[in-house]
């Protein structure tokens, strides 16, 4: 598949996955990905009128699977960071506090599954989205 095909979301995949992100942020399927930031917000990241972009944490150990989830989700406005084992994502969903986290079932050294349960155990990140690959 040509990368000039998913960057106009000819993609059929990567098109369903626009929606249900914009889902489940909250943001219908019709809208951006940004929100108001207070002003002076740390968080703005140079975008226009005070809007800062939702965080996206991808956890998982494929680098091809993360690369190609960051060209979309960048593409439509997400800030994206990644983090490749269950521990370090634990960690950056705490420290983060993303608005949605893809996580992969399969993981070295905790698996996704596990990492879903620690997470929702967490007060700080129990009602953050997670969508999980399987």
């Amino acid at each position: 598949m040509a990368v000039n095909a998913i960057m106009r979301g000819e993609e059929p995949a990567l098109s369903c996955s626009r929606g249900i992100m914009r889902e489940m942020c909250g943001l219908g399927w019709g809208n951006g990905v940004t929100q108001q930031a207070s002003s002076g917000s740390p968080g703005s990241g140079g975008l226009a009128g005070g809007e800062t972009r939702l965080k996206l944490l991808v956890v998982d150990d494929e680098q091809s699977i993360v690369d190609f989830i960051r060209l979309g989700m960048r593409y439509e406005g997400f800030q994206v960071e990644q983090a490749g084992d269950g521990y370090i994502a634990l960690d950056l969903a705490q420290r983060l506090r993303p608005d949605v986290i893809i996580l992969d079932v399969r993981l070295p050294t905790m698996d996704g599954l596990e990492v879903c349960r620690r997470l929702r155990q967490n007060e700080a990140t129990a009602d953050i989205p997670i969508l999980m690959l399987t």
